[in-house]
């Protein structure tokens, strides 16, 4: 189970006779158990405290407990927690507060808060014989309380089974930028077919229609694009045919049930090509809008590598593009010596991208095997762009990693330009190394899982205060169970694990992403199960809250404020108007332009 709090205390607050106090916050989509308050008695009350979770919007209750009669309450600040009779799942803005109904002035229930601590949440209160709440941005109260994430997961692909066989698949899986509730992912649906999905629809788009040469074992790989000014979706993707590596350009009109209205935009070779092969191409777009696409170069009798990428010399490319080609890992003669990287009879070398938040960089994380030791190796670093293709320090993440890192995945912070990289270790665990970035130094980030794993998935929430890191796996052995567990990207703590699906079924591969869209932010998985032969979805938070509410200005939300999502506003300036807003313009700054008394929200997906 987990924990959100806000346990800084700088003063109390004090109730009686009807009084209420407590925080004002968004709990979205989490089953709750447990509610603890910091509390005291002063002087001799008696009488029910109670301890309540109720809707903001009109006050009813949604879960109650009483802890006890508040002459139990020791005299000095403790921590007392209830235990629901049944947990209850909430999707909803809330106030959780405690309640005491006797006292007086000087016999009453003083309680822990501090000042604005949680930019998101805000101190409430009833006062002591008062009609309504009153809601202080300027304070926090103190609280704790424990809940669970109920898994929300469905069946993407109703159409097309997936392969019994554990071929590996595209790592990310990606929601719709304008929150209108599409997931698209990647899926190996046959021995020779490699199929582009669309959530829940079904599938409405085979690559392999339109590009026969597809028909490879090696993955492909896939980014997409917002172009917001023509409200679309480009779909950016990579795949090896024979000794090249070919890109696709499609275009997705969000508001249809398939991609079949859209166009091919273009397809054409990356300018890299071997007679000996290349192999495990990988695709992003930058923050400035320019592809980068990495791919492992086989060559010398089939044993030796290297690193190569190549970047788009114009953005988000519309037309078949022209390429900037750099090698960047075991160079002949380089850093590696003259034979470049020798995997000898290991597994080749693979890398993959990740853009780096706020800037056009890109780090790229390369796998691969030292015949010398021998052991596989995991180094990072980061790529630029100035007058061609220019990288960054090689720094050295692990010598002793799993024979195939085919099992890594990444995930990004953009906290001091972090890079958080899940792994196999040597002896098959579950490890997590912090990649600062900027100081060209990395540190190991604890053992998430110390047995053996067969797969598993890195992924972080940035709207989680501090971002917070989710590592999913799947247990060697253990057929049926996802499992996950989290950590601050502060410092390194991997609590008791939560499972998220305990179907008696094989689980095959993973893959997690972070999509910042909605309200909450999203942390997604998609998985396939091996005897089921169906492909599953899960999200961190579920889907967005669908409800309607009218908002006093003085009283607006905070975390309207705090985090602003991905959006674009439909109304630059208001003078008291009525405001219908879907997920993509949310008004963020609204209530700082404008000089509205009241604001109708209407949210859905």
């Amino acid at each position: 189970m987990a924990v959100e709090e806000q346990t800084t205390q700088t003063g109390t607050a004090f109730t009686y006779g009807g009084g209420r106090d407590g925080q004002r916050l968004i709990i979205n989509f989490r089953t709750v158990s447990k509610l603890a308050f910091l509390v005291r008695k002063d002087g001799s009350p008696s009488g029910d405290l109670v301890f309540r979770i109720r809707k903001v919007s009109d006050d009813s209750i949604i879960v109650s407990k009483v802890w006890g009669d508040v002459s139990d309450l020791p005299g000095t600040l403790t921590w007392e927690e209830v235990t629901f009779d049944s947990p209850v799942t909430i999707e909803d803005e809330v106030r959780i507060a405690l309640e005491f109904g006797g006292g007086d002035a000087d016999n009453g229930v003083s309680s822990g808060m501090a000042g604005n601590v949680k930019g998101s949440e805000i101190y409430t209160g009833w006062p002591p014989g008062g009609s309504e709440w009153v809601d202080f941005v300027e304070y926090d109260f103190c609280y704790k309380y424990t809940y669970t994430l109920p898994p929300d997961d469905y069946t993407i692909d109703t159409g097309f089974d997936a392969l019994a066989t554990a071929y590996e698949w595209q790592r990310k899986t990606f929601k719709n930028p304008r929150g209108l509730g599409y997931y698209y992912a990647l899926i190996k649906t046959s021995a020779d077919r490699w199929r582009f999905h669309k959530s829940p629809a079904g599938p409405s788009w085979s690559i392999a229609t339109n590009t026969q040469e597809l028909l490879e074992a090696i993955p492909p790989a896939l980014c997409i694009y917002e172009d917001s000014a023509n409200t679309r979706l480009i779909v950016y993707l990579v795949y090896k045919t024979g000794t090249r590596i070919r890109t696709f350009a499609k275009t997705i009109e969000d508001d249809s049930s398939d991609f079949t209205v859209a166009g091919v935009l273009w397809e054409a070779d990356v300018a890299i090509k071997t007679d000996d092969g290349v192999y495990f191409p990988n695709i992003c777009i930058d923050d400035g809008g320019y592809l980068w696409v990495s791919l492992t170069d086989v060559y010398d009798k089939a044993d030796h590598a290297q690193i190569r990428v190549a970047r788009s010399t114009v953005p988000h490319p519309t037309s078949a593009p022209s390429w900037d080609i750099a090698t960047i890992y075991g160079e002949p003669g380089g850093e590696f010596g003259r034979k470049g990287l020798d995997f000898g009879s290991g597994p080749k070398p693979r890398s993959e991208l990740v853009p780096l938040t706020a800037t056009a960089d890109v780090a790229i994380i390369v796998g691969y095997y030292n015949d010398a030791i021998p052991a596989s190796s995991m180094d990072g670093l980061t790529l630029t762009y100035s007058a061609g293709i220019q990288k960054g320090p090689v720094v050295a993440h692990d010598a002793t990693v799993h024979t195939d890192l085919m099992h890594s995945s990444v995930a990004e912070s953009g906290v001091n330009s972090d890079v958080f990289i899940g792994y196999k270790d040597a002896d098959g665990s579950l490890k997590c190394i912090k990649w600062d970035v900027s100081a060209a130094s990395s540190t190991a980030f604890g053992n998430v899982f110390d047995s053996t794993v067969d797969s598993l998935a890195l992924s972080i929430d940035k709207n989680a205060d501090p971002d917070k890191i989710y590592a999913f796996y799947v247990k060697n052995g253990v057929a049926g169970d996802l499992f996950y567990k989290t950590s601050s990207v502060d410092s390194a703590s991997w609590p008791l694990e939560e499972t998220i699906d305990d179907d008696s079924e094989a689980l095959d591969y993973l893959s997690a992403s972070y999509q910042d869209w909605t309200l909450d932010g999203d942390v997604q998985i998609i998985y396939t199960r091996q005897t089921w032969l169906k492909v599953r979805f899960w999200a961190v938070g579920g889907a967005p809250p669908i409800f309607e509410e009218t908002i006093v200005a003085q009283h607006f939300p905070m975390h309207y404020l705090s985090k602003p999502v991905k959006a674009q506003e439909l109304i630059s300036k208001v003078e008291g108007a009525t405001i219908t807003h879907t997920t993509q313009d949310f008004p963020e700054t609204l209530l700082k332009k404008g000089k509205a008394q009241e604001l109708r929200s209407k949210w859905f997906p």
